[in-house]
């Protein structure tokens, strides 16, 4: 019996599961492209605006807005940021890294209320999240406000760039990674220490992967969580979202993660290979976790067979993946 090993980052490390060879299996991926690009199309959106307030939504690393902060910093002094998607403890950092690169970057809590003309500068990850939520860009905006505690001037023109960039701030292409045939599962690693370094983070991952991933079947998470949940209220909102008393509530980061979260597992098989607590992920998540990837592996190979169709996703927070437009 033939095996292939594969590979996946973990917290600092890899770890490695091994499939068989008759499994179908396809890894799903941006390509990159050159750092001219998204300078392009930054200095193509500010030819058609007045004197916008930049509004970006921040998504680790830094260094991936690196070629559109050197433009920016022609043009304006201030950027305001959305933070939303970094566990609460690490922001701090991230705005340093941010303001390390030249620009004056400043909470986007600050953002004053009569902000008329706004340019979105936010990773293509980020409205998959929000699918349902913000489907435009003046609701993107609206939503990233409201989650601020903001109340967002609704007839502001917004518009929106969206940008690429993987894990190391390599800019890639925007288009959705799609595989030639509906995965029966998919496995996903949100891309090792920091990016797995808490749930908070990690469940990203697991949500923008279960897009790629046909209804009925499973999600395996490779994530260390060393860090625990990175948010304290992201216990709160999954409780919350497991009894649905928080359906109507006004939304907050967290509370969008746990709700996302519930429409995974409502349609989708979820494991996780983690190093939470057992007793934390079938409490708050509801899902089965195993102690190792090959664990989890062989659990999908036991709900799908050895010959079924999977994807792989290697840098789960960072790669926006879909299922075929045919099926």
């Amino acid at each position: 019996m033939t095996l292939m090993e594969i590979w996946l980052r973990w917290g600092g490390t890899s770890v490695s599961f091994e499939a068989p060879e008759e499994l179908l299996i396809r890894e799903l991926k941006h390509e990159t492209i050159p750092q001219s690009h998204y300078q392009a199309l930054l200095g193509e959106a500010l030819s058609g605006l007045g004197d916008p307030t930049v509004v970006i939504d921040y998504h680790p690393p830094a260094s991936g807005l690196g070629p559109i902060l050197e433009l920016l910093r022609e043009k304006t002094g201030r950027v305001y940021v959305s933070l939303w998607r970094v566990p609460p403890a690490m922001r701090g950092a991230e705005l340093e890294a941010l303001m390390g690169l030249g620009v004056e970057a400043v909470p986007l809590s600050e953002l004053a209320q009569d902000t008329r003309e706004v340019l979105l500068i936010c990773h293509h990850t980020t409205r998959p999240l929000l699918w349902g939520f913000s489907d435009q860009p003046a609701d993107l905006f609206v939503q990233l406000a409201r989650m601020e505690g903001l109340d967002a001037p609704k007839a502001a023109r917004v518009s929106i760039l969206e940008t690429g960039y993987d894990s190391e701030g390599t800019p890639t292409e925007t288009s959705p990674a799609r595989p030639p045939y509906a995965p029966d599962s998919v496995v996903v690693s949100a891309g090792g220490s920091p990016y797995d370094s808490t749930l908070y983070t990690a469940l990203q991952a697991l949500i923008l992967a279960s897009k790629a991933c046909r209804d009925g079947g499973t999600v395996l998470l490779a994530a260390e969580c060393a860090e625990g949940l990175g948010s304290p209220r992201l216990a709160l909102a999954l409780y919350e979202s497991m009894g649905g008393s928080a359906d109507g509530s006004e939304p907050w980061p967290e509370l969008v993660l746990a709700r996302r979260f519930r429409e995974v597992v409502g349609s989708r098989r979820v494991y996780l290979a983690t190093s939470l607590p057992r007793s934390v992920t079938q409490s708050l998540l509801g899902v089965k976790s195993l102690d190792t990837l090959q664990e989890g592996f062989s659990q999908l190979l036991r709900i799908h067979s050895r010959e079924h169709r999977s994807a792989l996703i290697a840098e789960g927070l960072h790669t926006y993946a879909l299922l075929p437009e045919t099926q």
